[in-house]
């Protein structure tokens, strides 16, 4: 939980106008959908917040992301 997860530079940010956001890694090709969730938690991986921490504003955020996020990643 004391992790400090960073942001791969090779990944690029789309915001969708629907709120979402699309993740493409231009090593790979690849891309990935996140839905207003997973965009809140991407937006706090800075180099700097604990993985604790960017729950704490998760549940902050959105008050049915349940407690079990917390055993998933601890």
């Amino acid at each position: 939980m004391n992790e400090i997860p960073m942001v791969n530079p090779a990944v690029i940010l789309r915001e969708t106008s629907s709120g979402d956001a699309i993740l493409v890694n231009t090593n790979t090709a690849t891309s990935m959908a996140l839905n207003s969730t997973g965009f809140v938690i991407w937006q706090q991986v800075d180099g700097i917040k604990t993985v604790e921490q960017i729950i704490a504003v998760t549940h902050k955020r959105f008050s049915e992301v349940p407690h079990a996020l917390d055993d998933a990643v601890g």
